[in-house]
């Protein structure tokens, strides 16, 4: 009894993988899948009819309606491409055109200037998922706000917001459009601001770092403690418990343990204001290299955007023409 069970199991296993067999060569498609059966049945109605013919139901894909008006018209289909997409292509989002071949959207303008990486994309948390835009040499700015980026996999897309030039703490931020120059990187991540608004990089927000957790982390690009004591020497200079202290102090580091006493009241001040993120934009932002060409921008979605083994990612512009994709 067991050992026919058995040969049952493989002829239900072997016609199933006949069967996916003959879909994955297209079957459908080939031309014996509309013939009629092998035998023709008795016939009834003439020399050579068919009394029991099927009436061929066209398929409803852009290939078969090419085929019927290249025959129609007397074109010669053989030159063009017959090439189907792959299961692939289905699984990583590719769109099938005419023909079956992928259709992207036209090429945007913009499409040899810039490049998408899908960087942290596989990342399952949304605060840590991310993308990454770079531009090359360009000869004019090129602002990105309203331009989309799209999973060609689940059809989700999200539109690029403005961003704060300058990113104020305890403050509404006044946000712009984020405009880029040659050589910029927009890092483009799916969830909420940990500091509640997108941001341009300047010479202080590394003191972000030290509170907030960002993806990826923000480089500790502060000015020097003992740097800024040259700015203030009516606060520092000549005071050398002052000065000593002050040396011992980390870089983009509010400083928020014990400050001993005696190293002076102006000295205290000095640390507490002057060495802060408001402080040193207060003593920086006139700086000619105070910008630094990287922006953080933040869809502020809860869930994660997209999936975390394959996807197709597209980034188009305000025309809803491609500039760029990146596939995993």
């Amino acid at each position: 009894m067991g050992g026919a069970r058995n040969d049952l199991l493989i002829v239900v296993l072997l016609i199933i993988a006949i069967g996916v067999a003959w879909i994955w060569a297209g079957g459908p498609s080939l031309p014996i899948a509309h013939q009629g059966g092998l035998f023709s049945a008795p016939w009834p109605l003439g020399a050579g009819g068919n009394a029991y013919t099927v009436p061929l139901i066209p398929l409803a894909t852009e290939e078969a309606s090419t085929d019927a008006n290249a025959a129609t018209s007397g074109t010669n289909t053989s030159t063009q491409s017959q090439s189907k997409a792959s299961m692939l292509d289905y699984f990583l989002g590719y769109r099938p055109g005419s023909l079956g071949q992928v259709v992207d959207p036209a090429a945007s303008p913009y499409a040899s200037s810039i490049r998408l990486e899908n960087s942290g994309a596989t990342n399952s948390d949304a605060k840590n998922e991310y993308v990454t835009i770079r531009t090359g040499t360009l000869k004019n700015n090129i602002t990105i706000t309203g331009w989309t980026l799209e999973s060609t996999t689940s059809n989700l897309k999200m539109v690029i917001g403005s961003a704060a030039q300058i990113p104020s703490l305890g403050n509404i931020n006044s946000e712009t459009p984020v405009t880029l120059d040659s050589d910029s990187t927009v890092i483009v991540t799916t969830g909420r601001s940990p500091n509640g608004a997108s941001f341009r990089l300047n010479e202080c927000t590394g003191y972000f770092a030290q509170f907030q957790e960002f993806s990826p982390r923000l480089a500790q690009d502060c000015p020097r403690p003992t740097d800024e004591m040259l700015r203030y020497p009516e606060k520092t200079a000549g005071n050398d418990l002052c000065e000593n202290f002050v040396r011992g102090l980390r870089q983009c580091t509010l400083t928020v343990t014990a400050i001993p006493g005696n190293i002076g009241s102006s000295c205290q001040d000095f640390v507490l204001t002057n060495l802060s993120y408001n402080g040193c934009i207060t003593a920086h932002k006139n700086d000619p290299d105070f910008y630094r060409d990287e922006w953080r921008v933040f869809l502020n979605r809860d869930q994660e955007l997209w999936k975390n083994t394959h996807d197709r990612i597209l980034l188009l512009d305000e025309n809803g023409k491609l500039v760029a994709s990146t596939s995993y």
